[in-house]
């Protein structure tokens, strides 16, 4: 079943560039067929800026000095990249990221079947700790980002979903299915506020590939694969297989094989039969 099928949806309102504004597309953000995604940039000490090029600006509570975040609309993959220039190329220099702003970002998941949303979750345990790490660590400590792994949320989204039911989900976790209600989207709040446009656009490269890759292998095929590498250990290999050279920003941790073999043994927690395990475990 579909999220589309279940949920009424808003019409998006997605980004369409002008005749006379520049496509940029260095990074090969082209090259993904899905999904539109959102980003949302949260900075502090802001002063007033022109914005243009599909974002908007809004008032943010929880940062100091006139902080502000800005909201992109949904914009193709092959349109981030000019969207994301634009932002940080015309952001004051006042602007600053500090440790209370972050980044996060939206895909969209209306056409997906809630079995594929599964996928992703459990693809994205299997990384949440390198995520974090690459993204920011002190992110992992942050009371509005934590870890799913650290949830309980593997005792009924397997289940739910089979059925085609929605669960609820807490906003303020890492990997936050909160927005498939509203807007159809799921949200990846790790990574930390950073004026680094580079950072950014190696993030949504492993988003897109942890992405694609989930919604197009077989729910049966990707929970043998996940116990498969958990039991041999073959980290790396997986690493690559799911985000091509993208994984060489995760790889570069020593403690890899120990963050990935508890990640794993976690998304594992989602695959199991409660009907079998209840009164078990």
């Amino acid at each position: 079943m579909k999220l589309s099928d279940i949920c009424e949806l808003p019409r998006l309102d997605i980004f369409k560039p002008d005749k006379d504004i520049t496509i940029l597309d260095s990074q090969g953000f082209g090259m993904y067929q899905a999904p539109l995604i959102g980003i949302e940039v949260e900075v502090e000490n802001y002063e007033r800026h022109p914005l243009q090029y599909g974002w908007s600006r809004h008032n943010d509570g929880s940062l100091r000095n006139n902080g502000a975040e800005f909201i992109s609309k949904p914009t193709e993959p092959k349109h981030v990249e000019t969207i994301v220039d634009h932002l940080f190329t015309t952001l004051p220099k006042s602007a600053h990221f500090s440790p209370r702003t972050s980044i996060h970002v939206h895909m969209n998941c209306r056409n997906l079947e809630l079995m594929q949303i599964y996928n992703i979750v459990i693809l994205h345990q299997c990384f949440e700790d390198l995520l974090y790490k690459f993204a920011g660590a002190e992110r992992k400590k942050s009371i509005f980002c934590v870890p799913i792994g650290n949830s309980n949320y593997y005792n009924y989204l397997r289940d739910n979903f089979s059925r085609g039911h929605l669960t609820g989900w807490s906003k303020y976790t890492s990997l936050n299915l909160a927005p498939l209600h509203q807007y159809g989207t799921i949200e990846f709040r790790h990574l930390r506020g950073t004026r680094d446009v580079n950072t950014l656009y190696t993030w949504l490269h492993i988003l897109y590939r942890l992405y694609n890759y989930a919604i197009n292998i077989p729910t049966a095929d990707l929970e043998t694969k996940i116990r498969e590498t958990s039991v041999n250990s073959n980290f790396i290999s997986f690493g690559w297989e799911v985000l091509g050279h993208h994984f060489i920003s995760l790889s570069q941790n020593s403690m890899l094989n120990k963050c990935m073999k508890e990640d794993m043994a976690i998304s594992k927690l989602f695959m199991l039969d409660k009907s079998v395990t209840e009164g078990v475990l």
